[in-house]
């Protein structure tokens, strides 16, 4: 008996320390989360809102649009963000990143330079955390 008590005190314990972090992880503001959310594989993938959908441009003549719908953390490819500091510097393919902000939505938008690099993605407060919620590559 005492051992399924010791068993039952760990278990909480340790979903309240779960919870005490996801708490601290909420209140950071969006600079300090998107820094981690920049480098960090982990927690990228756990704050990003599934079903995540994608869309791009396919034929630029006829502005056909795609739709990829990512369900799950499995199916997301890590996007390194911690990169994009130095994109003006590039040979090719530079841009610059602006940050579009309101109330409870941030956009991060990464806009070509001399190119048709347009790539953004929407950041929102549900339950007071910041969640990657779409992603839109209008990229030519």
């Amino acid at each position: 008996m005492k051992y399924i008590a010791l068993i039952l005190f760990f278990i909480s314990a340790s979903l309240s320390f779960s919870q005490s972090e996801s708490r601290d992880i909420c209140s950071l503001p969006f600079e300090r989360f998107f820094e981690k959310f920049s480098t960090n594989e982990e927690f990228q993938k756990e704050n990003i809102k599934y079903p995540l959908k994608l869309t791009y441009i396919t034929d630029l003549e006829t502005n056909s649009i795609e739709t990829k719908i990512y369900k799950n953390q499995s199916e997301w490819k890590f996007i390194d963000f911690s990169l994009d500091i130095k994109a003006r510097e590039r040979e090719y393919d530079q841009y610059e990143v602006m940050i579009i902000t309101s109330d409870r939505k941030k956009l991060y938008k990464q806009k070509g330079i001399d190119n048709g690099i347009l790539v953004i993605y929407q950041f929102e407060k549900i339950e007071g955390c910041w969640k990657l919620t779409l992603v839109e590559d209008e990229s030519a």
